[in-house]
Protein backbone atom coordinates (compact mmCIF):
# COMPACT_ATOMS: atom_id res chain seq x y z
CA UNK A 1 0.00 0.00 0.00
CA UNK A 2 1.38 3.27 -0.75
CA UNK A 3 0.93 6.67 1.13
CA UNK A 4 -1.08 9.06 -0.37
CA UNK A 5 -0.23 12.93 -0.37
CA UNK A 6 -2.70 15.86 -0.22
CA UNK A 7 -1.10 18.57 -2.09
CA UNK A 8 -1.88 21.83 -1.48
CA UNK A 9 -0.99 25.32 -3.24
CA UNK A 10 -1.01 28.89 -3.73
CA UNK A 11 -1.00 30.81 -6.51
CA UNK A 12 -0.60 34.35 -6.67
CA UNK A 13 -0.50 36.90 -9.75
CA UNK A 14 2.43 38.96 -8.57
CA UNK A 15 6.05 39.70 -10.37
CA UNK A 16 7.16 35.88 -10.34
CA UNK A 17 10.55 35.12 -10.26
CA UNK A 18 13.20 33.51 -13.23
CA UNK A 19 13.36 29.37 -12.67
CA UNK A 20 17.37 29.62 -13.24
CA UNK A 21 16.91 31.32 -9.46
CA UNK A 22 14.65 29.26 -7.77
CA UNK A 23 17.21 27.42 -5.56
CA UNK A 24 17.99 30.40 -3.93
CA UNK A 25 14.41 31.19 -3.09
CA UNK A 26 13.83 29.50 0.15
CA UNK A 27 17.15 31.19 1.43
CA UNK A 28 16.17 34.01 3.91
CA UNK A 29 17.37 37.24 3.79
CA UNK A 30 18.18 36.25 -0.31
CA UNK A 31 16.57 38.52 -2.73
CA UNK A 32 15.61 37.56 -6.31
CA UNK A 33 13.88 41.33 -6.94
CA UNK A 34 16.20 44.55 -6.13
CA UNK A 35 14.78 45.72 -3.01
CA UNK A 36 13.98 49.17 -4.55
CA UNK A 37 11.39 47.84 -6.67
CA UNK A 38 9.85 45.60 -4.18
CA UNK A 39 9.55 46.19 -0.78
CA UNK A 40 9.83 43.49 1.87
CA UNK A 41 12.51 41.88 4.78
CA UNK A 42 12.22 38.77 2.30
CA UNK A 43 12.20 36.02 5.17
CA UNK A 44 8.47 34.70 4.98
CA UNK A 45 8.94 32.63 2.15
CA UNK A 46 12.36 31.08 4.24
CA UNK A 47 10.22 30.77 7.45
CA UNK A 48 7.67 29.08 5.85
CA UNK A 49 10.28 26.45 4.37
CA UNK A 50 11.83 25.57 7.29
CA UNK A 51 8.53 25.14 9.15
CA UNK A 52 6.97 22.42 6.21
CA UNK A 53 10.90 20.90 6.44
CA UNK A 54 10.69 20.65 10.29
CA UNK A 55 7.37 18.78 10.29
CA UNK A 56 8.59 16.27 7.86
CA UNK A 57 7.03 17.68 4.62
CA UNK A 58 8.38 19.43 1.39
CA UNK A 59 7.45 23.18 -0.01
CA UNK A 60 8.46 23.90 -4.03
CA UNK A 61 7.35 26.85 -6.88
CA UNK A 62 7.26 27.07 -10.02
CA UNK A 63 7.05 30.50 -11.56
CA UNK A 64 7.42 32.66 -14.79
CA UNK A 65 8.05 36.14 -14.46
CA UNK A 66 5.51 38.75 -14.69
CA UNK A 67 2.95 35.61 -14.54
CA UNK A 68 3.23 35.05 -11.03
CA UNK A 69 3.70 32.52 -8.76
CA UNK A 70 2.43 28.56 -7.47
CA UNK A 71 4.20 27.48 -4.04
CA UNK A 72 3.13 23.79 -3.38
CA UNK A 73 3.05 22.23 -0.15
CA UNK A 74 2.74 18.23 0.96
CA UNK A 75 2.55 18.23 4.87
CA UNK A 76 4.57 15.28 6.45
CA UNK A 77 5.12 14.04 9.43
CA UNK A 78 8.18 13.88 12.26
CA UNK A 79 9.04 11.24 14.79
CA UNK A 80 8.79 13.34 17.28
CA UNK A 81 5.19 14.05 15.95
CA UNK A 82 2.64 14.47 18.98
CA UNK A 83 5.20 16.67 21.20
CA UNK A 84 5.21 20.10 21.86
CA UNK A 85 7.44 22.57 20.71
Amino acid sequence: MQDSKTVFFVKDKGVGFDMNYSAKLFSVFHRLHDEKEYEGTKIGVGIAYRIIHRLGGTIWAESNVDKGAVFYLILGQTQSQGNSY
